[in-house]
């Protein structure tokens, strides 16, 4: 069955066992087409996951245990030029592995701010 076949059949209703059996051999493909893709890594991908893993690392390097610190303390303290919300971004990970945990901290003139604290 030919995809103008499959439509024309479901705009005139006529849905037979044929019709059913070619739709669901489409969604698979289309399935198994959008899951090669969500897994091909590329080239700027895998140069942003190394950027934001040195990026980690000298956030670990440039922090002390149990200081807390906002993303933009951080990014200040890097003096490498990063904006505080790169830096925030790559917190996430840092938080979820176990390494700062996230809390909040109030700045005058700016009510509750997240801060991350190294364990």
């Amino acid at each position: 069955m030919t995809q103008r076949e499959f439509f024309n059949a479901v705009t005139e209703g006529n849905v037979t066992d044929e019709v059913k059996e070619f739709a669901k051999v489409q969604v698979e493909k289309l399935n198994a087409r959008n899951e090669a893709r969500k897994n091909k890594e590329t080239p700027a991908a895998k140069a942003k996951a190394e950027a934001d893993e040195a990026l980690r690392q000298r956030i670990i390097e440039v922090t002390e245990v149990g200081v807390n610190y906002t993303a933009k303390a951080i990014a200040e303290v890097l003096a490498d030029g990063t904006n505080f919300q790169k830096v925030a971004t790559v917190m996430k990970a840092l938080v979820e592995n176990g390494t700062f945990v996230k809390g909040e901290t109030k700045i005058k003139g700016k009510g509750k701010v997240n801060c991350y604290t190294k364990q």
